[in-house]
């Protein structure tokens, strides 16, 4: 029985039994349908007959009154019998009737036992006879009495139970803060459990506080390694290289156990390769990955198809920076085309590398980009980089073609594009710093709290030697990622240039710290 908070079923008047409270659920139901106002009608017939004498109200009123008895006599008589019963008993009678979808007989008995004797489990699962009998909504004020009763540490049930509740409804800021207090309730008694505690992450996440769902998902890493591949991601996403070199070791050596104890285990392998990547063992991971693909089920084989498309891809990245390595990243390229010739990393890759090399005219890779920006199926990053190439020789009619296009195509990631776009302008040979700041500031409007935005922004005002804009937008980026050295750096001058060398020194020793750790030197603390 999953948990749900129900009213206070207690009740003011222990001494009604079951059949009482059946008969008057029944009598609400009639009055619903507009049966009562008959039943008024009769009842109040001695005062109006005295005054008007309509005997038309009496005709009228007495036989549905009878009606209503018989009908209500009818349900006393199917109602379950509680006599010399016990507790255990009632228990008994509730969960089976409930299992057995008997939702009403088995609200009943937990009504029942809440009323003797105030049993906090016996309200919860009434709470739940309520959902399903009435709906959700009727429910969610008998599980917010539950959730915050004296009793409410014992059962953290109503409050995962509300939290999922306005989880699931619209997004606004009475939903958010309903969510947030029924998981910091469940923390404050449970600070281990699984699931609060990933919930938890996720909501810092959208609310983009990285540092704090970092850390919240690494309290919980100890005991649930699967988190520690996400947990790797997200250093990775604060360039925290220290922790993440940390996390992959400590979750290749698990998952390595792991995989010892069951071999045949098909997840676990992909999550090792996964760590693997991480850890820059390219070739290995996708051995892995390949010796069991016969395994794979065929509602699968998609999912399994684009775990290998983003192993190549994270190899093919790492050899960006490489000149030499360009023959291995057209290789690369066409093992992922026929894998998946539609995914947008791999037109990407391949945007990326009809730019690089000329001689890719006529290979297979390049009829594939070509077709995909034929048909209009190419993604908007596609047209982002060869516009951007189109810039860079100085082909401005190409370039404004492909940005319109990726413009148009963006959606959701227009504000990427801005960001993205502002970086070509402020790092370009002849840097237009005033149109980068533009479409920064842009960027910034759409999604404020994004830090790597404010990172852009930020590195733009010191382009313009705007160092007090600078350090505003710098600052937020420390404080979702401590350790990006370059921001350290940025901040240090930016403070030096507007004479503040006391706080320029203390990033200057933040960065140096930094080299310390990585170097596996003990840091020199002053």
């Amino acid at each position: 029985m999953s948990s749900i908070p129900l009213s206070d079923v207690s009740g003011s008047k222990k001494n009604r039994s079951v059949e009482y409270m059946g008969a008057l659920q029944y009598l609400k139901v009639l009055w619903s349908a507009g049966l009562f106002a008959n039943i008024e009608m009769a009842a109040t017939f001695p005062r109006d007959w005295g005054k008007s004498r309509r005997i038309s109200n009496l005709i009228l009123g007495i036989p549905v009154c009878l009606f209503v008895l018989v009908l209500v006599y009818l349900l006393l008589i199917k109602r379950p019998e509680f006599k010399g019963a016990n507790e255990a008993e009632y228990r008994k009678l509730a969960t089976e009737a409930y299992e057995a979808g008997e939702y009403e007989t088995a609200q009943l008995f937990f009504r029942r036992i809440a009323e003797d004797v105030g049993n906090v489990d016996a309200r919860y699962g009434y709470a739940r006879c309520v959902e399903k009998t009435m709906g959700r909504e009727f429910a969610v004020t008998h599980m917010q009495d539950l959730a915050w009763g004296k009793d409410s540490d014992r059962d953290l049930r109503p409050h995962f139970w509300l939290t999922e509740y306005y989880g699931n409804q619209a997004e606004g800021e009475q939903n958010s803060g309903e969510v947030k207090r029924h998981l910091e309730q469940i923390l404050k008694v449970d600070p281990e459990n699984y699931s609060a505690g990933v919930s938890w992450a996720n909501l810092l996440l959208a609310e983009g506080n990285v540092r704090a769902a970092t850390e919240q998902l690494a309290l919980l890493s100890d005991d649930y390694p699967q988190l520690l591949l996400r947990l790797a991601m997200l250093y990775e996403q604060q360039g925290a290289d220290v922790q993440l070199r940390r996390t992959v070791e400590k979750g290749i050596e698990q998952f390595s156990a792991l995989v010892r104890d069951a071999p045949g285990d098909v997840e676990l392998h992909a999550i090792l390769a996964q760590f693997l990547v991480k850890d820059n063992r390219f070739a290995e991971a996708l051995k892995r990955l390949d010796k069991f693909q016969d395994q794979i089920a065929e509602e699968d084989r998609d999912e399994y198809t684009e775990l290998v498309v983003r192993c190549l891809l994270a190899w093919y990245g790492s050899l960006k920076s490489q000149p030499s390595a360009l023959p291995q990243r057209i290789e690369l390229a066409q093992q992922m085309v026929s894998l998946n010739p539609s995914h947008p990393g791999v037109l990407v890759a391949l945007a990326e590398l009809s730019v690089e090399d000329e001689h890719l005219e006529d290979s297979v890779s390049t009829q594939v980009l070509q077709q995909a920006l034929a048909n209009g199926t190419a993604p908007e990053m596609v047209h982002f980089v060869l516009g951007s190439a189109a810039y860079r020789r100085s082909d401005l009619k190409a370039a404004e073609r492909h940005w319109d296009l990726a413009f148009a195509k963006s959606g959701k990631l227009t504000p990427l594009l801005l960001n993205n776009l502002a970086m070509v302008y402020a790092e370009q040979a002849e840097p237009d710093l005033d149109h980068a700041l533009e479409l920064a500031n842009q960027a910034v409007e759409v999604v404020p709290q994004l830090a790597e935005f404010r990172d852009t922004r930020g590195q733009i005002h010191a382009k313009r030697g705007d160092w007090k804009s600078a350090i505003l937008d710098l600052q937020i980026v420390v404080r979702h990622f401590p350790n990006r050295k370059q921001v350290l750096e940025l901040l240090a001058k930016a403070y030096e240039e507007l004479g503040d060398n006391d706080v320029a020194a203390a990033y200057r020793r933040r960065v140096e710290l930094i080299d310390s750790v990585e170097a596996g030197v003990d840091p020199q603390i002053p």
